[in-house]
């Protein structure tokens, strides 16, 4: 709004319509909490009069107040009375919820206004497709394997994804979850379904994908090959394996992106040191059929070469690996330092996920916390650096995070954000104790204080450590 003289434009002005014999006075405050990168444009408190949630689904609300970038509302001139309360981030500009892509939030009741409120505080959150489905997949398998996303991420202990191939009781598919830390943001969880024992090089094949005995989809591909003419790479991971270090007495770790069975030729795998003479080791394969252990006597200082000559691995459908190189340097253990951390939880009879982040932001390590309200985790060596701790409260159980849903009246599970940086230093044993409290306001906000990024030196994040390790932190 602006005047007609000057075109000055008056901030904040408003215009009040009386509901009845006097003007309604009483004020909502408070502010939104995100997991999101920031609060999206065009996001609104709605109060609705209506009980019923259909009324956010298909009705403009009663009240309406837009939410400021940092996350802070204030509605005004309020009547007394019941109201169901909600956070859109209105995509389409009709004030109430109907794309999957809008960020929303509520309370969990009906919320009573008879006098001021200056402290309502709800959470933002984009919502979690409660049906699973197929994002996307390979309409033409090739080297007998067939690469599929779904919508969401899948639980190790509650999802369970079987294949079968409709009219054809020969080919019996194997579905491979993928076990990734750090899974993709936009495409959800990743998996791959071998074919094994195909007859022919040309199929035409209906597959029909279940989830624990429940039909999700049928989709129709084609196969290219049965199995590969030539070997294939199977490490892939080309960023991580451009500087490898393995600690002495640690064993080096390789994640291969193909899944084998078979007995390993380990007459055909050698490791060389920078003499170019070849050193004895051991190899073992993980359950998981694609992590391998390497153990040799590993030296400080020293270079050496792995050597993975071709079929010296050979995957479920008989595709073997082409030869492959990779550079390892021997670093003294006296360069890492050791990382024991204690968690004393909330509650014992409950489930946490333990998140060991690295400066980055990438996770290092995933542990599920149960049964005990003290829970130690030693970690082992880790490199000389700052690292970062985070818990989900597994409420459902399932070993992910899970983000809230509308129709089921689910929040997203909590998150806890350990303050303190976990500050490991060079030949030295780092012990921490973290006191979990999902409910815990933010320290820097109760301070007033910044709290050390991870570009810091590590000399003022010790100092940060030592001057806030009592009382804020609990400890």
């Amino acid at each position: 709004m602006k005047d007609n003289n000057e075109g000055n434009i008056y901030p904040n002005f408003k215009i009040i319509f009386s509901t009845g014999n006097f003007i309604d006075s009483l004020k909502i405050k408070g502010s939104i909490k995100t997991g999101l990168e920031k609060i999206p444009e065009n996001t609104y408190l709605l109060l609705y009069k209506e009980k019923e949630d259909s009324a956010f689904l298909k009705s403009r609300p009663f009240y309406i107040s837009k939410i400021t970038a940092d996350g802070s509302f204030n509605l005004e001139n309020v009547k007394k009375g019941e109201y169901k309360i909600y956070v859109l981030s209105d995509k389409n500009g009709n004030y109430y919820y109907d794309l999957p892509t809008e960020a929303i939030g509520f309370t969990d009741s009906l919320f009573i206004v008879n006098s001021n409120v200056d402290t309502l505080s709800l959470n933002l959150f984009l919502p979690e497709e409660s049906v699973l489905r197929i994002y996307a997949y390979d309409r033409i398998v090739k080297n007998g394997i067939l690469h599929m996303t779904f919508n969401k991420e899948l639980s190790f202990t509650k999802d369970e994804i079987t294949v079968e191939i409709a009219n054809n009781s020969t080919i019996q598919p194997i579905a491979f979850q993928k076990n990734d830390l750090n899974p993709g943001k936009e495409a959800g969880s990743e998996m791959d379904i071998y074919l094994p024992k195909m007859i022919s090089d040309t199929n035409n094949l209906t597959l029909i994908i279940k989830n624990n005995g429940k039909w999700i989809d049928s989709i129709k591909v084609r196969t290219e090959s049965k199995n590969s003419k030539s070997p294939v790479f199977f490490f892939n991971d080309t960023l991580s394996y451009k500087s490898l270090k393995v600690f002495e007495k640690n064993a080096l770790k390789l994640t291969a992106s193909n899944y084998c069975l078979t007995e390993i030729e380990t007459s055909k795998i050698y490791i060389t040191d920078s003499a170019k003479q070849k050193i004895p080791f051991i190899i073992s394969r993980n359950e998981d059929l694609q992590t391998y252990f390497i153990e040799a006597a590993w030296k400080p200082g020293i270079k050496y070469k792995i050597t993975f000559s071709d079929s010296s691995l050979t995957d479920l459908v008989g595709n073997y690996n082409k030869m492959q190189e990779f550079s390892v340097l021997g670093v003294s253990s006296k360069k890492a330092g050791n990382l024991l951390i204690t968690y004393e939880l909330p509650q014992k009879n409950h489930q946490y996920i333990a998140l060991l982040k690295d400066n980055s932001g990438k996770v290092l390590d995933k542990q599920i916390l149960r049964d005990s309200q003290t829970v130690k985790i030693n970690y082992g060596l880790q490199n000389a650096g700052t690292f970062s701790v985070e818990l989900v409260d597994d409420v459902n159980k399932n070993g992910i995070w899970n983000s809230g849903n509308f129709i089921k009246k689910t929040l997203p599970e909590k998150i806890y954000k350990e303050p303190k940086p976990v500050i490991v230093k060079e030949n030295w044993d780092s012990e921490e104790i973290i006191k979990v409290n999902f409910d815990k306001p933010d320290v820097a906000f109760l301070k007033n204080i910044d709290l050390p990024s991870k570009n810091d030196n590590p000399e003022k994040i010790e100092k940060f450590n030592k001057e806030n390790r009592k009382g804020v932190f609990g400890e």
